[in-house]
């Protein structure tokens, strides 16, 4: 508004000024790829916090946007793997997903690309992260659900012991044990593991146990895992909002 009342003053045509205001707000747009000259080669993650827990890849890949290019867009739309930064001890969802980049050079690009796109009706705004800083903070997470997919007995000799400072995340062996992973909020207090093998035979459930019970509330929050993707799909779109013995089951999958 005040480049307009300057440019008025000077008795400057409507086109130049026009002419102005449309450059200087390419200018104003264009300012988030400056800031990409910053980030070291070890920035590999962009951290994106919300609060909706229903994101998946294909929403940070609609940002991209590259009609002049569509081989590169093609390619920034499947060059990064997406995760939920999650509680370390009972795994529910903290507000924040995490892109991973196998290099900062195509992190940039990314960024450049996706910097005028919008999610949750607003502007997308990232934070970019090194890889010591990610692996560091989300170690516990990693250590703790290893632990659990292996047992409830592995997790709880372990869940409250500091991690190693050597213990390095394996990206990829995470997001495999993940796939095969469910939260379920609310099954019935009296149902151990026996049980939930007997109700529910037809699904190939490797093991589960309770992450949390408070009779207080009647709420409790169990950890299942599953020998194969598939059945911890079904499973979530079976049972989510299901009601079971006057609890409705809440299901998420990692």
């Amino acid at each position: 508004m005040r480049a307009a009342q300057v440019l008025w003053k000077n008795g400057t045509s409507k086109a130049v000024l026009m002419k102005g205001l449309l450059s200087a707000a390419k200018n104003s747009a264009a300012a988030p790829e400056a800031n990409t000259q910053w980030f070291g080669p070890s920035t590999k993650f962009l951290v994106y916090r919300t609060y909706n827990p229903s994101l998946g890849k294909d929403d940070f890949q609609s940002l991209v946007s590259m009609p002049n290019d569509p081989v590169k867009q093609r390619y920034l739309t499947n060059s990064f793997d997406v995760f939920r930064y999650r509680d370390p001890q009972y795994f529910t969802f903290l507000d924040r997903y995490i892109l991973k980049f196998s290099s900062s050079h195509i992190l940039k690009d990314y960024l450049a690309a996706s910097r005028m796109g919008f999610l949750d009706d607003r502007t997308v705004k990232f934070s970019a992260k090194d890889m010591d800083s990610l692996q560091d903070s989300y170690a516990t997470y990693y250590r703790n659900l290893l632990n659990a997919s292996k047992s409830g007995a592995a997790y709880k000799n372990e869940v409250h012991s500091p991690v190693p400072r050597d213990m390095s995340v394996n990206w990829s062996r995470l997001q495999r044990i993940e796939n095969k992973s469910l939260l379920v909020w609310n099954l019935p207090e009296q149902w151990d593991h026996l049980t939930v093998y007997r109700k529910f035979w037809w699904y190939d459930i490797h093991h589960c146990f309770p992450l949390l019970v408070n009779r207080e509330r009647n709420t409790s929050l169990t950890f299942m895992y599953f020998n194969n993707v598939r059945d911890a799909c079904l499973f979530k779109n079976n049972f989510h909002g299901a009601l079971l013995m006057e609890n409705r089951l809440l299901v998420e999958k990692l």
